[in-house]
């Protein structure tokens, strides 16, 4: 590449004309050329021109996919990538400057996970019976249907075991369950993203990763909590923690009555262990399995 000065010869109203629309420029790609322009207007070198256009060109790409072995660019390795390009070196303050003027601020990124949970049939009758439900209970007596609503106009999406739900409340202890997966995932520290949370970096997750679960459920009224790990996201474990929270309510002369999400394994047609766990229970105590998180 060529080391001497590109030059450009504008004038004053020029000059003045392109540093107003680097000030009102509305994209990074905008404010990138006017100071590519600036630049060269001034003399400075093709390396540096370069450097910049680098620059923008590779901040908002997986550094993978330049030959960076990282998931995240930092000031550093972003130098260090854009010395060995442009021949251009800067330290990590000029880096940083730059990437300012662009419109980037530095926080943390979030992983990439696609959920589809909007897109399946009834999902907003059970978000109603969920938030009726956690807010019905919060009182000694559930208050009118209408008045539980997150939303008026929700009134045609109520499901009708509402009601009968909301009746068995007084005499059930309500109870949360969910999992959690711990994983040997990287840290995800601050990198440099766009301004605005669409601007959050999404950072590919690892594809083989050791794994361990674990499986939570709580009281909603009380805070009363069990807890255990399993290898697997699996009904056993699952069907053991459910067990565990109806014997509670039974000594306590009360129902069970647990909200799950809607995973296979926590529904009846998903699971025979789950299936053949509300049968026997059917016999010997009353208890209610929801999996509408």
């Amino acid at each position: 590449m060529r080391s001497g000065p590109l030059r450009l010869r504008l004038d004053q109203g020029m000059r003045e004309a392109v540093a107003e629309r680097y000030e009102r420029a509305g994209s990074a790609v905008e404010r990138t050329h006017c100071q590519m322009v600036l630049l060269a207007d001034e003399g400075r070198s093709i390396q540096e021109i370069a450097w910049l256009a680098e620059v923008h060109r590779v901040i908002d790409l997986d550094p993978h996919t330049v030959g960076v072995d990282s998931a995240v660019w930092t000031t550093r390795l972003l130098a260090d990538y854009l010395e060995r390009m442009t021949g251009h070196r800067t330290g990590i303050e000029a880096v940083r400057v730059h990437l300012h003027r662009l419109g980037y601020v530095c926080k943390r990124p979030t992983w990439s996970l696609k959920r589809k949970s909007t897109e399946q049939a009834g999902w907003v009758k059970k978000r109603v019976r969920v938030e009726a439900l956690l807010a019905a209970a919060a009182s000694p007596e559930p208050p009118p249907i209408d008045e539980l609503l997150p939303d008026p106009l929700l009134r045609d999406e109520v499901p009708e075991d509402l009601p009968w739900l909301l009746r068995l409340l007084p005499r059930a202890d309500l109870y949360l369950q969910d999992e959690v997966e711990v994983a040997l995932h990287p840290t995800l520290t601050r990198v440099w993203c766009r301004k605005g949370r669409r601007g959050q970096r999404l950072v590919e997750a690892p594809g083989n990763n050791a794994k361990e679960y674990g499986f939570g459920l709580v009281d909603w009224r009380d805070g009363w909590f069990d807890w255990r790990r399993a290898p697997k996201r699996s009904a056993p474990p699952l069907c053991a923690q459910l067990r565990r929270a109806v014997e509670r309510s039974q000594a306590r002369g009360r129902m069970a009555l647990v909200l799950l999400d809607n995973l296979g394994t926590h529904t009846p047609e998903g699971s025979l262990l789950v299936r053949a766990l509300l049968e026997e229970l059917r016999g010997s105590t009353r208890a209610g399995l929801h999996p509408d998180l």
